[in-house]
């Protein structure tokens, strides 16, 4: 299979917003469930191959299932046959467990291949999350089996922590999430997404200690963002 490099997180509330973020070309459009409301519209018409290299992949971010809402995020996503799920805020193997059952409903309800549908998990977005990484490496069964990769989120692990984005590198402890995440990503045999950058002065930067450091992509915050993640990921394949 093709490598993921960029992971393009974008609003479904906007036809518009759609039709940008996959002009862009990332290698996956990550369409957010999480933030549709009860209203929510039906997503616009995507004539997308099913097949081809150059198209992005389709993933969905969905709400954590402790909102009781995950099962409707997926109702709404899955006759679009996405490649993978994203899981907001993993805690630890128990929540991939739970999507992934559910995930395994989905697909029969609209008879798509089981297990056809992997599962994306930002461990690193809770102090929670980084202590309870153990228990994945541990897991077996078919949860495990659909677990394609691991990322993590900075913004979301400050917020947890109650520090400041202002904080000097030495005593960032966002940088022992970000090593834990890919650690434990490499010992599974699994991908290691890097969290999106939130300054596009920093984006190239950011981008080639992630690829050194050994991350296999990046989210992109924004659309702009795309082409560079994509430049220098992918110059580690050449």
């Amino acid at each position: 299979p093709r490598k993921l490099n960029s992971f393009l997180l974008v609003s479904c509330l906007k036809s518009e917003m759609l039709e940008e973020a996959f002009a862009c070309a990332p290698d996956c459009v990550v369409l957010d469930m999480s933030a549709a409301a009860s209203e929510f519209p039906k997503l616009p018409p995507l004539d997308r191959p099913t097949s081809g290299q150059s198209f992005p992949a389709l993933f969905a971010l969905v709400s954590h299932p402790i909102t009781g809402k995950t099962e409707s995020d997926l109702l709404r996503i899955m006759p679009l046959k996405p490649a993978g799920i994203v899981l907001p805020k993993a805690t630890g193997y128990d929540d991939i467990a739970r999507l992934a059952a559910m995930i395994a409903v989905a697909e029969a309800e609209h008879d798509l291949d089981d297990g056809s549908t992997a599962i994306l998990a930002v461990t690193g977005a809770s102090s929670a999350g980084i202590m309870n990484l153990p228990t994945l490496a541990v897991a077996e069964g078919p949860s495990r089996k659909r677990l394609m990769g691991l990322s993590w989120n900075r913004q979301a692990m400050l917020s947890d922590i109650g520090t400041s984005d202002t904080v000097s590198p030495l005593n960032d402890p966002t940088y022992i999430a970000r090593s834990m995440t890919l650690l434990a990503a490499r010992a599974m045999e699994i991908c290691a997404i890097d969290s999106p950058c939130q300054n596009p002065a920093s984006l190239a930067q950011e981008c080639r200690n992630a690829l050194v450091a050994g991350f296999d992509g990046k989210f992109a915050a924004e659309p702009s963002q795309v082409r560079v993640i994509n430049e220098i990921f992918s110059s580690r394949q050449e």
